[in-house]
Formats: C-alpha cells, structure tokens, sequence
C-alpha cells in the first residue's frame, strides 16, 4: 500500500451506550402486540441477526471528481448468513424491515455502527474532514423518536453534526402530511446535512426543491448509466443528467452521481460539472479492514507543483482554454504577434523537455493567453473551487520555468515572459536573467536561434485552427464554450449600454443555435417589457435597436408568472398548452418555439432574454435549460459590468435594490393621477411597513434583511401586474407603497394575498403594518394622499389591526389626533405590534443552529441573543475573570435598548471590576451556580441591586462556565419595565441554559441562603 494511503485495521467495536440503543429498538420492536410477527420467520431471522450483530455495514467511497479524492463513505447494509432466503441482498433486508416494524431497529443499528466507525476514522488526521452518508427509511423519518436517537449517537461518538448526511428519497423528503419535513428541519437544526437520494425517479417539483433543507442531490444510477452511450434512449437521460447538474447548482446543491462503472462516465459528467461521485469504476462497497481511503490533498504555496498538464485533467479545461484563446485572438488583433511569438517558443521549451506532441500543443494553448483572463474565469464560475475555469486560471498562474519536469503552466508563463522580452528588444541572456533560469547548453542554442530568425510570426488564427483540431474531441461542446467565453469577454470591452447587449446577444444566439435572441428591459411601473436590443432572423417588424417595441405583461400572463418567479419559459408555436398571445406572437415572427430567460441582477428580475428557432428547425426542450440558464447569468454579469446600469435605474426613476418605483416616480405618477382624472375620481395608495427590519439585521445580518426587502418588491411586482394600473414602489428604507386606482374596493382582499404570499417564503418572514387612503382627484395634492396612508398605517402600527383605511370624508389626521402620522417618531419593535411570532421563530431557529462544541463564552453569549430577544431583554453583559484574578473585565455587551438618562458604557477596556465588591457574582464562580436579582427585593445582593438602579432595569439574571484553563466567563441578562416578569424569565432562561450547557442549572435567589 502506499504510503499516502491509510486503511482501518478492522471494524471497531460499539460502546455500550450505542449498544443500547439498538437493544431498546429491538425491545420496542417485541413489546409491540401484533401476534403475527411471533410465527413471521423473515422477520425473526432479521431480529435475530440485529440482536447477535451478524448484520454488518460495508462502506463505499464518494469522491470529489476533479481530484479523485475521497470525501465521504456511504454506509451499506450486509448480512453475511441470511437465515432466511427473503434476507438475501440489501433491497430485501430493507423491505423486510418496513413491513415488519423493524426499520427502526435496522435503521439504529446502521446508523451507530457507521458513526462509530467515522471517529475511529477522523482520529487519523489526514481523514479528519471525512463524512458519513447513512441511509434513511420513511419510516424513520415518522418516528418521533428518531431524532433524539441521532443525537444521542452523535453525543456518544463526539461526532460534530456536520459529519453526518443523511440520505432520504424524494418520496420521503416530499410527504405531503408534513411529518417527514418538520423531522428534517429538525435535524438540519441540529446542522446535519440532507441529502436527496436516487434523485430524478421521485416527483420532486422545483417549487418543493428548493424549500426543502436538502443541501445535496445524488443521481440515480439508472440515468448515469446512460451517461457517455451513444443510442437514442439512453441519450435522452443522458440530457436529463445535465439538466439536473445545472439545477443542483442553480439551487446551491452539492451533486453527486452514483453508479459510476467506467472512466467515460467519470470524465463526462466531470465536464457536465458534477461534482462528486461514487461507483464500482472507483471502489466496491467493503469492510473497514478492506477499505482503503486516500487522505486530502495537502496544499502548498508553490505554483510549480500545481496541476498544470491539460491533458490530465478533464476535457472541459481544454475545450475553455481553446475557446478562451480563439476568442481573445480575434477581439485582440494588436497583441497577435506576441500571441504567436509566446506559442512558438512554448512549443520550443516542450520540446527541449522531451514532451510529447500533445503535451506541447496544450503548453501552446496556455502561452496564447498572454492576458491571463483571472476576470474572466472568475465571472464563468464565481463560487467554485473545483471548476474546470478554477483549473485553467491555477494553471495560467504557475511561477515562470524552464527546467526539466516543469509543469505546463510554468512553461507557458515561461514562453510568455520571453515573448514579452523578444519584443521589448531584451537580449536572451536579459530574458533569461529575468526568469532566474539557466538552461542547457543545447536548449540555449535552439532559443538563440528563434531569437535571432527575422522571419514573421505565423496568423495566430491559422496556428489555433491547427491546435483545436489535434486538442478538440467535441465540437458540439467546443461551440458552446467558445460562444459562452466570448459573452464573457463582452463584459470587459468598453461601449454603451446597448453596445454590449448587442455583443452579449450575438454570442447568446451562436450558443443556443437559436434563430434570434432579444434582450428586454422590465418596467415596473408600466408592467411591460421593453426591447432594447434583436439580433439574428428578424421578422419584417423588427428592427436591431428598436425604440417603441414594448409588450404589455398584461396581455401574457403565463410569461409574467413566469418572469417573476424567475423559471425559463420554453413554448412550442403548435403546442397543446401555449397561450394564445404566445401563439400569436411566435406566429408573427414566423419562428417554430421560444425560451424565455430571466435576468436577474442583485437579487431581483432586471429583464428577460428571448431566443427563437426557426419553423422547421428542432425545437427548445427542456434538456436546453441548465445551458440557457449560463447564458442569461452571463448576460445579467455583461450588464452589471457597465457602468450605465445605474445611470439607467436612476434615469428610469428606480429604486437599486428592489427594483420598484422609487419616490420621485411615485410622486410623478399620481401628480399625474390627481391632475388628469376626472373631477372627484378617486384615487387610493395602500402603505406598507416592515415590521421588525432592525430585529432582522441584527439576528441574521443586514444582507439577509436587504434579501427580505427584495422578497416584499418581488411579491408587490407580482400584484402590481395583476392590477392594471397600479404601481409598486418602495419609498426609503422599510416603507413601501402600492398605488391603486379607485375606491379600494376589495383592499382588504389584496392586503390578505400580500401577506399569504410573504408567508409562503422561509424565515425570517416579513411582517406588514398596512394602512390604506382614499382621495378625490381635484380635493388633494400627492403630499396629502401620502400624509393620510402613512398616519393610517402608523395607527394599523400602534393597534396591531391588519389594515386601517382612511377614506375620502375622513378627516385628515393632523398632529393632534392621538394616533398622529408621521411627524411622530416610530419605534419599530415586534413588541408593539403584538405579533411576535417571526422574531420568536428566528431566534429559536438561530439558538439550534448555534449549539455544539465551542467555547464557554461562546456558549454563553449563545444564550444571551436567544434570551434578549424571546424575553425582550434590554441588554446582556459578558465578562471573563482570568485563572486567580481578582478582577473580572467586561468583554462583550449587546444593548437592545437604554433607558432615558442613564449613561452610555465607557470602552470595554477600561471596564474592569474587583470581583469581591459583587458578593453573589463571587459565590456564583465559585459554585457554577446562577442567580437573579429585582431591585425592588430588599433582601437581596445591594451591590447588584446598585447596578441594577444605575442602569434603570428592574431585575438580572447570572450565568456562569468554567473554561478548562480555569478562566471563569459570567453573562448578566437585564430585563426593564418592557421586558418579560421576572418568574417567567428565569424559567425560560434554566430551560436555555440547561439546554447549551449541557448540565442543569438553577437560578436562585441572592437572598435564599
């Protein structure tokens, strides 16, 4: 074995606790009363087998693709002595199982044996990121006990919960009672990780995809087989193999295919851009003993030692450095002869190192790229580290070298360096100085030579030709990734706006082999969109750069529904279930089917890119989705990169963020609403406030409360469209506004669907004060109309009523009306609205989230955020008393309110206490035991009671933990006139501290003695 490998010397034994696991289940199991089971031999000899440990966990490697690394084991079961004939193989232990009862059993029994073995294996260091993959039944999933199983294995073993990924069927992820989901919420909870098993043979939807906690998908081997066959049949799941690739990541999954049985398949879906796999091609299931598990690779600081030979790689890394060159050949004519100096001279250093003729072409390759395009990589696959474009920019960046056995990556910046030199007029022995390099004697005479020779540079294009043809095995694929380098290395060329659409489009129809392609604008505020650009086979009516063809979303619902919901639209000229406007419009443009792709920028929907194919030609499907999904990206990172987009969002009176109107268009819209409506028409606006924003950014951080404020756009767009002439828009901040022309008939209706459709997201969910107003045209000015939904709004605020209205007779509230509008400073907490269930569900899921094994003030502080926010606490205090100090020094405060007039903490260092001037606080180190204080309690600590007066709250609760080193941590919870009573906190803080501690904990009285 080599030395780099490492093997377990057998299977390890399981600790009693683990033991007894297993004898509970098998004890539940027998106590049940169906009297059938008794005679049932399958399910006898199954008890028998779980019971004597004769059933055994073989273990099969997942690896990372692109290294062949193992990253993971999936745990099998075994039996080596059936005992019955319906025991033989897997499958039939399982189904035994399930219709016996005996899952739960089975399914403990596989789960601590296989989390027993992982620590064994995380012992060794060079396996310490190693994960387990465990299988798990429905049944188990509906077990109310499971959960509490899982974590006691993980207790026992002192597995970190990421170590575990537990994998469930589609059919099992997706029940619709809703049990299976709130058990893998829970345990995702705990930070376990879900997988999605035999993914593509269930009935997953995209809506149901992405809500679920599964952060990975495994395909099926029946559509891997088909991968790299050449018949019809298997070709067709071949293509659903890449599309649901680009889905995983669209969705942020990690994708493995199982299966794997030949190189062929490991190579394709490698370029296809799957991630990890596992199959008979890289190891059989098998005995710890029998397993071999290669460590991760070791990193290092040399360039020279990084992978840089083309051909051991994947094929994709090849096809992008052709494409990459082929592209900045052509849009870069003046850097030409440097291109094919630095090519010619990598083919003289490749040689002079006896490579082979493959070898040389690729080194020639990597020398063309004299720009190094890292931005370019970097915009094609921003987020992974595993890509072929990750692989091509490490091997563009390999440190300049010319001695034997160098990388390709360095000969190439090698060949470049020289080119550079030859045509600066350096002499070779300059270059060479340069390159710190010295060559042999006849490797010198061959540059000496190239150096001296007059004779032009050969066409760069005609040597790249030469090159794809000895390098390319794919000219389908080469096509594609030549057309989607080429959108990228739009993004980098100067021009306008429309300049760089029209670039991005051209190359968007050469990728899709589509007959025209446009790229359209939304607009928001007129609920259409608005082609900016057309290119390719245009219909007599449209022009390249139109200036009037505008549709209105109205008149395409199903689009619309779709442009919001940000899901590729492909219709058929002549299918079944196409809507008559699209119909009509493919007809009119004389094309045979359509994709519609969103643009989406910063989180919301910019526009939309619109590709045909001609009548006759083959039809878009749905295996094109993951490819035309790359292009809209890319065509949404062409427009980023201008500088004109916000110039254009501003200009278009937009608001950056969300997207909607912004201020100064609202104000515009109904100036010119109340202006040219006929007299006394009326006019309503319904305002909208987020409640509990700060909460938000304070719990989960502002990126994910501006993530919600785009979700309140996105949800008033929607309803916006379907309401014609209304108008969304976001006013500043948290406050939104919806235009709607009438008398409000049915507000309350709509304000219902508002809220139902915010409700459907993940936590934390937006909570809305809603306030509606009415004016007359002729009877009010804009200013007005937006005074009285604004004071309707805050009174809705105040009340915790769903919606208040103002209508046209009500008298305009003023300042000194009790519920007074916006000259009155809000305070914008969940308490006041009465409606605390958001904020009470962020917390609890964050305090779940955030339990494990991590330091004594970390788990302390733990507590406080949870405590601060379910008890509406003022403010929490850490401090940290050194091993023998006598003093103890405040590290971390989170003040969520100070009440008037008292005195802002002065720096955390210069706080610093004697701890025998807090008698109750020493005794509580001393004894691990907390405390509280109210400061009405005579009898209790004076010194606490001191603190408490002098920061205006009426009660503190103490906790303390020890650290190992003796270094004792100690966090006050203060609660003042707003917060929670005292009783109920204290209750709720043992049950938080018992919980994150790990022990039980009693919060006493100061004056109990």
């Amino acid at each position: 074995m080599a030395a780099s490998e490492t093997t377990a010397a057998t299977a390890v034994p399981l600790p009693r606790p683990l033991q007894d696991l297993v004898t509970t289940a098998l004890a539940r199991w027998r106590a049940t009363p169906e009297p059938w089971r008794a005679a049932d031999g399958e399910a006898a000899s199954l008890a028998d087998a779980i019971g004597s440990g004769s059933l055994h966990v073989a273990y099969q490697p997942i690896l990372a693709l692109a290294t062949r690394r193992p990253v993971a084991v999936e745990a099998l079961i075994r039996l080596d002595d059936p005992g019955h004939p319906a025991l033989d193989g897997a499958q039939s232990i399982i189904r035994v199982a399930e219709y016996s009862g005996l899952i739960a059993a089975l399914g403990t029994q596989v789960l601590v044996r296989a989390c027993a073995q992982l620590a064994a294996w995380r012992r060794d260091e060079q396996l310490r990121d190693l994960q387990i993959h465990v299988n798990v039944s429905p049944h188990q999933l509906r077990d109310d006990r499971f959960v509490e199983v899982v974590e006691r294995t993980l207790e026992v073993t002192g597995l970190a919960s990421s170590a575990l990924v537990l994998e469930v069927t589609e059919t099992a992820a997706f029940e619709g009672d809703g049990l299976a989901e709130a058990t893998l919420t829970s345990l995702t909870n705990l930070g376990i990780e879900i997988s999605i098993d035999d993914f593509g043979t269930g009935f997953a939807s995209l809506e149901l995809l992405a809500s679920t906690p599964a952060r990975s998908i495994k395909l099926d081997r029946s559509f891997v087989a088909s991968v790299g066959e050449l018949s019809d049949a298997p070709r067709g799941r071949a293509l659903m193999v890449q599309a649901a690739i680009g889905l995983g990541h669209a969705l942020g999954l990690r994708v493995v295919a199982e299966g794997i049985e030949s190189e062929r398949q490991a190579r394709t879906l490698t370029a296809w851009g799957c991630t990890y796999g596992q199959g008979y091609h890289f190891a059989r299931p098998a005995r710890p003993e029998q397993l071999v598990l290669m460590p991760p690779p070791v990193a290092t600081s040399d360039a020279n030692t990084s992978p840089g030979r083309l051909d051991g790689l994947s094929e994709e890394v090849t096809e992008l450095a052709l494409a990459t060159a082929s592209v900045l050949a052509a849009t870069a004519p003046d850097t030409a002869e440097l291109r094919s100096d630095a090519m010619a001279l990598a083919v003289l250093l490749a040689e002079a190192s006896e490579l082979d003729r493959r070898e040389a072409d690729t080194a020639a390759v990597l020398a063309s790229l004299t720009d190094r395009p890292t931005r370019l990589v970097e915009l094609l696959h921003p987020r992974s580290g595993s890509t072929p474009a990750t692989e091509l920019a490490h091997a563009l960046a390999a440190r300049p070298s010319v001695v034997p056995g160098a990388c390709l990556g360095a000969l190439a910046s090698a060949a470049r360096d020289l080119a550079r030199a030859h045509a600066d007029g350096r002499t070779l022995d300059d270059a060479l100085a340069v390159l710190e390099a010295t060559v042999a004697a006849g490797l010198r005479q061959r540059l000496e030579a190239w150096w001296r020779d007059e004779r032009p540079s050969p066409s760069v294009t005609a040597e790249l030709r030469g090159l794809e043809r000895r390098l390319r095995h794919r000219d389908e694929a080469g096509r594609r990734l030549r057309s989607l380098t080429a959108l990228t290395e739009a993004i980098g060329r100067s021009g306008s706006l429309e300049d760089v659409l029209e670039v991005t489009a051209e190359e968007a129809r050469t990728a899709l082999g589509a007959a025209s392609v446009s790229i359209s604008r939304l607009e928001r505020d007129q609920a259409c969109l608005r082609t900016l650009v057309n290119v390719g086979e245009l219909a007599p009516q449209e022009q390249r750069r139109p200036t009037d063809e505008v549709y209105d979303l109205s008149d395409f619902p199903v689009a619309a529904a779709r442009l919001m919901d940000r899901a590729i639209h492909i219709e058929l000229a002549d299918g079944g279930s196409i809507h008559k406007s699209e119909r009509r419009l493919l007809h009119s443009l004389e094309k045979g089917s359509s994709a519609a792709i969103p643009i989406v920028i910063g989180g919301a929907t910019w526009g939309e890119v619109y590709a045909t194919t001609a009548m006759g030609d083959p039809p878009f499907t749905m295996a094109d989705a993951p490819f035309v999904s790359a292009i809209a990206n890319v065509v949404g990172l062409a427009i980023q990169g201008t500088e004109q987009v916000e110039q254009l969002s501003r200009l278009a009176g937009e608001d950056p963020l969300t997207r909607l109107a912004n201020r100064r268009l609202l104000e515009q819209r109904l100036t010119m609403l109340l202006a040219e409506a006929p007299a006394r028409t009326e006019v309503g606006l319904l305002m909208l406030d987020v409640d509990g924003l700060k909460d938000v950014n304070d719990e989960f951080g502002h990126a994910e409360g501006d993530a919600m404020l785009v979700r309140v756009g996105d949800v008033l767009s929607r309803t916006a469209l379907t309401h014609p002439g209304a108008l969304a828009a976001r006013l500043a901040g948290d406050e939104f506004c919806l235009v709607v022309p009438g008398d409000g008939t049915g507000i309350e209706t709509l304000v219902q669907h508002i809220r139902a459709r915010l409700g459907d997201g993940p936590p934390p969910q937006p909570r809305l004060s809603a306030g509606f107003a009415v004016v007359r045209a002729g009877e009010a000015d804009p200013s007005e109309l937006l005074r009285r939904a604004d004071a309707a709004q805050y009174r809705a605020k105040r009340t915790g009523a769903p919606l208040i209205t103002f209508g046209p007779d009500v008298p305009t509230p003023g300042t000194s009306d009790p519920d007074p509008g916006v000259a009155v400073p809000r305070r914008r907490r969940a308490s006041q609205t009465g409606d605390r269930g958001g904020a009470t569900m962020a917390a609890v899921t964050r305090w779940r989230s955030m339990l494990g094994t991590r330091s004594a003030s970390q788990r302390l502080e733990t507590i406080g955020d949870a405590a601060v926010t379910l008890l509406d606490l003022s403010r929490w205090l850490l401090s940290e008393v050194p091993p023998g100090s006598p003093t103890m020094h405040i590290r971390a405060i989170n003040v969520r309110r100070r009440s008037p007039g008292v005195t802002p903490f002065p720096p955390l260092d210069e706080q610093v206490y004697v701890v025998a001037d807090f008698p109750a606080t020493a005794a509580a180190l001393r004894t691990g035991r907390g405390f509280h204080v109210h400061v009405d309690d005579p009898s209790a600590d004076p010194a606490e009671r001191a603190l408490l007066a002098e920061l205006g709250n009426k009660y503190v609760i103490l906790l303390t933990e020890t650290e190992s080193d003796g270094t004792g941590w100690t966090i006050e919870l203060f609660g003042d006139a707003e917060s929670q009573p005292l009783d109920d906190a204290v209750a709720l803080v043992e049950a938080l501290a018992s919980r994150t501690l790990g022990r039980e904990v009693r919060c006493t009285s100061t004056s109990t003695p």
